[in-house]
């Protein structure tokens, strides 16, 4: 089914790895996975986490993103490639900003929390990507390391140089693009209530 003739490793995982994984995706089966979207479903082996198309010969959008942005400790670390498609990436041990707020716990978000945001934001402006769709599903808290990771960059976009400027960012506006005018409205209805919450109540 996988061959590692059609392996593109990236950084911090072996060949040997590599075969195992394929070896284990040739048994699994749904209720193996650990989550669905839209597009992929994805399974978790040892510290690697495998993101599988669920459509046949589909190419994964995250590719080039994670590649590109791979030097930030803010996004998931991607460690290598099979047939162009799947992902294996490091599997974040922790849950996502929108399980925080479905449990109603507020508590976590500081202020620190939301200027780690915000700063997560401007290194992704500052690697030269538009971090469109960046909402609270696929931003997680990584308990093992205490940093917010986002974990999903399938619709991230290269920025165009007329698109952004430091200075833009040094000013706390966030302006380049239509619409958007603080790092917060990048965050999603869910984040956005977390944000207001704590401003309200302190």
């Amino acid at each position: 089914m996988y061959s590692t003739d059609q392996v593109e490793i990236v950084k911090d995982i072996t060949m040997e790895e590599v075969q195992e994984i394929i070896e284990f995706l040739e048994r699994a089966d749904w209720r193996d996975a650990i989550g669905e979207g839209a597009s992929a479903v994805v399974y978790a082996y040892d510290r690697f986490a495998i993101k599988v198309p669920l459509a046949e010969g589909e190419t994964d959008d995250d590719i080039q993103p994670l590649k590109d942005l791979n030097h930030l400790s803010c996004t998931v670390n991607l460690h290598a490639i099979i047939d162009n498609k799947i992902l294996i990436t490091e599997l974040i041990k922790g849950d996502t900003l929108r399980d925080y707020a479905e449990w109603g716990d507020y508590d976590w978000f500081e202020e620190g929390r939301l200027e780690e945001f915000e700063e997560l934001l401007v290194d992704i402006l500052n690697a030269g990507y538009n971090p469109h769709d960046l909402h609270e599903n696929n931003v997680m808290l990584d308990e093992v390391n205490d940093r917010l990771v986002v974990v999903d960059l399938g619709w991230f976009t290269p920025l165009s140089q007329n698109e952004f400027t430091r200075s833009s960012l040094q000013d706390g506006l966030y302006d380049a693009f239509e619409g958007f005018t603080t790092a917060f409205d990048w965050a999603g209805k869910v984040l956005q209530g977390l944000v207001n919450r704590k401003a309200y109540y302190g």
